[in-house]
């Protein structure tokens, strides 16, 4: 198991779940790129999804630790010399587990 990501891990696809359920994938690419995508909850009565779940955000990591809540800072590249640009933040709840997961899939399930 992998106890911590940063924009310097090696580059793949990592799935990352929390103690309330929720999955995100992180692909990170060579040179600190990196895009995450959140799969809608799955519940018994259901799927919930929040805005924009399955789609690629492009994101830093700010934190991101088993045991910790992840910390990711999301932006539009373009848009970062604009000062007027504010960047958003999500903290997830407590993360329980990293995994590497099959990086020849262009966007594994």
């Amino acid at each position: 198991m992998i106890d911590c990501l940063h924009a310097d891990s090696p580059a793949g696809w990592y799935r990352v779940r929390t103690v309330s359920g929720s999955i995100y994938l992180l692909h990170l690419r060579p040179g600190g790129q990196v895009a995450m995508l959140r799969a809608p909850i799955q519940s018994d009565d259901g799927e919930r999804a929040l805005y924009r779940d399955g789609e690629p955000i492009p994101c830093r990591i700010e934190r991101l630790t088993v045991g910790q809540s992840a910390w990711f800072t999301f932006f539009k590249a373009e848009r970062l010399a604009d000062a007027e640009y504010l960047v958003s933040n999500r903290l997830s709840s407590t993360v329980v587990s990293i995994e590497e997961i099959d990086g020849h899939q262009e966007r594994p399930q």
